[in-house]
């Protein structure tokens, strides 16, 4: 009997695991990743942050411009009362944008500030004579602060936004 000598193969066997180099280089590349990450976390909490303070503004805006289309605009003897009801009348609101009731609530309930300016009668329709006195135009400035007497006309416009819409008057 014959016993067969153990043949070696001529394939190189794989090595066992990756080298120190290479190790390296892919921890290298998952730092760099990682750090970029967590680089744009604060960038992101920054944009939600302002997005909800966007949506909250505009909430606000919608509330206030329904109250007033609804609201009757002639007071008694058939003047025009909008204005000296809603002229710089201010509004404040949660960090929910909900209204707050009470007259001048303290500091830690409010979130946005918000003033209405309604001036007279100044829309004028093409071929009108005049201005149309069943539209008006609103502004509404808010800041997203809790200061109850934020000063609108004081402060940088850059501080508070500024919302404007024409109203109609529908009702008798």
């Amino acid at each position: 009997m014959n016993a067969a000598a153990p043949r070696s193969d001529p394939r190189p066997r794989a090595s066992q695991g990756f080298s120190l180099a290479e190790a390296a280089l892919a921890t290298a590349i998952a730092a760099l990743a990682l750090t970029t990450l967590l680089g744009l976390v604060p960038q992101g909490l920054g944009n939600l942050r302002a997005a909800g303070e966007t949506s909250a503004q505009h909430r606000i805006c919608r509330q206030l411009f329904g109250v007033l289309a609804q609201e009757d605009w002639r007071g008694a003897g058939g003047v025009d009362s909008l204005a000296q009801r809603f002229d710089r009348r201010r509004f404040y609101f949660d960090d929910q944008a909900v209204l707050i009731e009470a007259g001048k609530p303290d500091a830690k309930s409010i979130a946005h500030v918000a003033e209405l300016l309604v001036p007279a009668p100044d829309t004028t329709l093409p071929g009108a004579p005049a201005a149309d006195p069943y539209l008006r135009r609103v502004v509404a400035r808010i800041v997203s602060l809790p200061q109850p007497d934020f000063d609108f006309d004081k402060a940088e416009p850059s501080t508070f936004q500024i919302y404007a819409t024409q109203l109609a008057n529908t009702g008798p």
